[in-house]
């Protein structure tokens, strides 16, 4: 795909094939509920809840001049999310991307500022 296309999707990940030993493992009832769709739902829906409370929309539709106040970042966050668009030869707009999907991983995480765990994770989701 070309950039200018691939610049359009917010999320880039590699999903290596499944091993023939692992399959068995798949089939095996899981009695962790932490991973269940209806805790998974929940975080959502709370996501969801504290974008628009926020900034009354979801963060995929925040303006340019929005992401400035939502998803304001620190200093050494700067320079990491600089440092990692030139390594990576990313674009402006997907510079504004990692910003909003880091916002929206540190809404999932219930913290109020992005921190750089969450902009580590998003500038992840550019590179596969």
């Amino acid at each position: 795909m070309s950039g200018p296309l691939l610049d359009r999707i917010d999320l880039h990940v590699t999903v290596p094939k499944l091993a023939e030993a692992d399959k068995p493992a798949l089939l095996q009832r899981c009695d962790d509920e932490s991973g269940s769709s209806e805790r998974l739902r929940e975080l959502v829906v709370a996501c969801r809840a504290r974008q628009q409370a926020r900034s009354n929309k979801l963060n995929a539709h925040l303006h340019q001049h929005e992401i400035g106040e939502h998803c304001a970042l620190s200093q050494q966050d700067v320079r990491l999310l600089n440092d990692a668009t030139t390594r990576l030869q990313l674009s402006t707009r997907a510079f504004f991307r990692i910003l909003k999907i880091a916002r929206t991983i540190a809404d999932l995480a219930e913290s109020p500022r992005i921190a750089t765990p969450h902009l580590l994770e998003a500038i992840n989701y550019r590179r596969n």
